[in-house]
């Protein structure tokens, strides 16, 4: 839930933000201004996809893209697009990051791929659920600021298995 400034709750709303921010229509600070219109006119809703779906969108782009899914799995690309996002890097930093590596470059192109098919189908996967939510807090204090007051306490199991953006999102959450 995000809880507004006149106290209400709405899943709704941290659906559109995070739908809003994966679409790259809005920033997360254009958004924050208006939250509270947006309550009473919400049209579209968040779809956070199984690894069956996931693994279909990710067949599609390979396909789109004329990339053999002999050479290059769903899996395989799914790893890497995952291990990416852990370090919260966006397409666009991956294909930075790819630079010179043969087989990155064309998973890059397939990560950029996805995105553009889950923004398309307003979906996201778990990843980005986390991956959004660090920008989002990162890049709006007021929503954080309500996480800060609603949490006295934070507890993390297996902290040991944290990758890099649930660490970024604990870090994030205990500092208020």
């Amino acid at each position: 839930d995000i809880i507004l400034s006149n106290g209400t709750r709405d899943k709704r709303i941290y659906n559109t933000v995070l739908l809003s921010i994966a679409r790259g229509k809005r920033t997360p600070t254009e958004i924050a201004l208006d939250m509270e219109i947006q309550t009473n006119e919400l049209s579209k809703y968040l779809k956070v996809l199984c690894d069956e779906e996931i693994e279909k969108i990710v067949k599609e782009a390979l396909g789109s893209l004329n990339i053999d899914s002999k050479k290059y799995s769903e899996k395989m690309c799914l790893n890497v697009i995952s291990s990416a996002k852990d370090e919260l890097m966006t397409p666009k930093e991956y294909k930075i990051e790819a630079s010179g590596d043969y087989r990155d470059e064309i998973v890059a192109q397939v990560y950029e791929k996805y995105q553009s098919m889950l923004r398309d189908n307003n979906a996201l996967d778990f990843d980005d659920l986390i991956m959004l939510t660090v920008k989002l807090f990162r890049e709006c204090e007021d929503v954080l600021k309500n996480y800060h007051a609603r949490f006295k306490y934070i507890m993390v199991d297996e902290y040991q298995d944290t990758n890099t953006a649930q660490f970024q999102l604990i870090k994030l959450l205990a500092s208020g």
